[in-house]
Parts: structure tokens; C-alpha cells; sequence
């Protein structure tokens, strides 16, 4: 049964990417870079390159990071094809970094984001992703997350302004059952999901309903299908009821070990297809899977680490297109890190400039 969390977050990432972009765009008018909006850099990587065009005379300016990021050269130039230097220090932490360079030329501004891997430990391998997050701010809303030995979230609480606890979900886990418990003022809905693996393979029951929602998985262990299950209910003039059995279904491809396509399509509305983008960061988090924090597919069980194996690495842009429709939205994404390496802070980059989505304490 549908239940969403985090719609705020959704909402405010589609707001800041602005809407009917041409296909293929990552910029302002007047600016064009070439290869998309992120860099990567190794640990020891002290220089790096930016290409782009501008149709008017520019300027480039560290935005964040200066601390590491020394230089960026040319700082300016007139209309044409530019290559730009950034020179800076090699990375002796652990933890990833990241800084942004702002391009400007007339009206239209841009932000690139260097991103620099974190040094590796002697033997090689980057420190495991088993932070659990304890507290997390989405666009200014506070909630209390709690887990369990296994890693796994069994209480979401909303933080009120005086600092008091509301709750929002809990989750009760078996070893073939998981309950779910979902809050909103004095009214309390309950689902029961069957369980497999650590995974969730089928619904059972929604307030001793039948719940129809299913799981489907590939041999890799990674989500091919998710069917969810819903009701319309209708009364007529009369006072007849009808009620109709409606299914969402989302489908997942995979690619290297990455979700890059998600597509959703229900029994009355277009389908809606999230094509994503990845980088070669990786989260850091045991508890909670963000990228369908930033798809809003309704899909719970992605989000809280329920249906298998997750994706490996960190998105970067997310573009989502109606199929049927001219329409087309995207929304750029860069991370900020803790020092146990794992996501401390996500920022949705545009052409106005960067607004914090969401903030994650350990």
C-alpha cells in the first residue's frame, strides 16, 4: 500500500531543476560544458581541467571549497571555446571533498562541482559503508531515525519545533514478516509484508485488507519490478459504493551495478520514467538507500534498504521525462562528506546557484 516519506524533498528538488529543458542539456544558454557539470578527481590528483563554450565574455570563481581548491585559471575571457586549469591539494583524509566553481557570462550562470576521492587505507579498500544515520533534515524538517543490530530503521519520528518526538513510522521485523506501523495525528494504518532474504517479496495485509503489492528480483539480487497496490473508492448519488483494485508499477534497469532508469506507470496517469546518472562516489550509509529519497516513485522499501541489493554508487543528475508528453525535468546533485566518509550533506545545483536538500547527522 502507498505510503509516502520524504514528498517534501521531492517536491523541492523538482521545483529547483525548473521544467522543459531540451533533452541533452546541462546549462545555461549562454554556457555549454562540455563532458556535464561534475569532475572527478583521485586522492592524489592535484590539477584538473574544465572545458566549455560562452557565447559572451565570462568569468570563473572558486564558489566553495577554496580551502583545497587553490586556483582556477583563466579567471576570465571572451565568447568562445575555453579550457580552464584547477590546481589543487592532494587529499591526505579519508573522506571524500567536494568544491564548486561558478561560470558566469551574461545573464546565465553555471556551477561545476570538483569532487575528490578520500585516500584509500593501506590495503587498498575505502572505509566500509556502515554509518548509521541517527538524526536527518529534509529542507528544514527534522526526523529521528532508529535501528536496530542489523542495521535496519524500525522508528522514524518527527521533530517538533520545541524538540519534541512525534512518530511517523515503525517498522516491526520477523524472520519472514515485517509490520508496518504509519502515524498521522491519532490515526494509526497498519501493513504486513512477507519477507525473504532481507528483502521484501509480497504485501498481505493492509488493515485486514488484502494487500496485493509485489516484489520481483533479478538472479543478481538487485529489484526488477515493484507492483504497488491500491483503491479507488467511489459513491454515487444514490450511495453505492464501487470500489476498483488500481496498481502502480515500477520498473527497474540496471546498469553496472547502478538503478538508471526507473519507470512508473499507474492505471490512470502517464507513465513517468527517472533516468539517472551516477558519479563514483558511494554514500557511506547502512541504514538508509537515498535514491529513491530523490525519486519520489513512492517506493518505501528502496528507500529504508528492503529490497535487496542497492545501488553501488551516488547519483549525480536525475532527469525524469513523461512518456506521451513534451515534458522533461532534472536536478543536479553534489555531496558534502563526514569525517567517517560517509554523505554529511546533499546540495541541488542550478543554474541560480546550490540549495541544501537534505543534512544527515551520525
Amino acid at each position: 500500500m502507498r505510503k509516502y516519506i520524504f514528498t517534501t524533498l521531492c517536491t523541492v528538488a523538482t521545483l529547483l531543476a525548473g521544467c522543459d529543458q531540451p533533452a541533452g542539456e546541462e546549462t545555461g544558454s549562454d554556457i555549454t560544458v562540455t563532458g556535464g557539470t561534475t569532475i572527478e578527481a583521485t586522492a592524489d590528483q592535484t590539477t584538473a581541467t574544465l572545458s566549455f563554450s560562452a557565447e559572451a565574455a565570462w568569468t570563473a570563481a572558486i564558489e566553495s571549497g577554496a580551502e583545497w581548491l587553490l586556483e582556477v585559471t583563466p579567471a576570465s575571457g571572451e565568447a568562445g571555446d575555453q579550457t580552464l586549469t584547477l590546481n589543487f591539494t592532494a587529499n591526505e583524509t579519508k573522506a571524500v571533498r567536494t568544491a564548486t566553481v561558478r561560470l558566469a557570462s551574461g545573464k546565465d550562470a553555471v556551477t561545476v562541482t570538483l569532487t575528490q576521492q578520500g585516500k584509500k587505507d593501506e590495503g587498498g579498500e575505502q572505509p566500509a559503508g556502515d554509518a548509521i544515520i541517527k538524526r536527518m533534515e529534509i529542507y528544514g524538517e527534522w526526523a529521528v531515525l532508529t535501528t536496530d543490530a542489523q542495521g535496519r530503521i524500525t522508528k522514524i519520528e518527527s521533530v517538533m519545533e520545541d524538540g519534541s518526538l512525534v512518530p511517523d513510522t515503525e517498522l516491526a521485523y520477523t524472520d519472514d514478516r515485517l509490520t508496518i506501523a504509519y502515524f498521522d495525528g491519532d490515526d494509526t494504518s497498519t501493513s504486513l509484508y512477507e519477507m525473504a532474504n532481507g528483502r521484501v517479496v509480497r504485501g498481505l495485509e493492509y488493515e485486514g485488507k488484502s494487500n496485493l503489492d509485489t516484489f520481483t528480483y533479478n538472479a543478481d539480487g538487485t529489484l526488477a519490478e515493484y507492483k504497488m497496490y491500491g483503491q479507488e473508492i467511489m459513491t454515487n448519488p444514490d450511495g453505492d459504493i464501487t470500489v476498483t483494485d488500481l496498481f502502480t508499477t515500477m520498473t527497474y534497469t540496471w546498469t553496472d551495478g547502478n538503478v538508471t532508469r526507473i519507470r512508473v506507470e499507474g492505471d490512470e496517469e502517464y507513465p513517468v520514467v527517472f533516468t539517472i546518472t551516477y558519479g563514483t562516489q558511494t554514500s557511506g550509509i547502512k541504514n538508509l538507500d537515498l535514491i529513491d529519497v530523490f525519486v519520489e516513485s513512492g517506493n518505501l522499501f528502496t528507500s529504508l534498504c528492503l529490497t535487496g541489493v542497492p545501488s553501488r554508487n551516488l547519483p549525480v543528475k536525475i532527469v525524469e521525462t513523461h512518456e506521451g508528453e513534451d515534458y522533461q525535468d532534472e536536478i543536479a546533485l553534489r555531496y558534502e562528506f563526514a569525517e567517517n566518509g560517509a554523505v554529511a550533506k546533499v546540495f541541488a545545483v542550478s543554474a541560480f546557484g546550490e540549495a541544501l536538500l537534505c543534512a544527515m547527522e551520525y
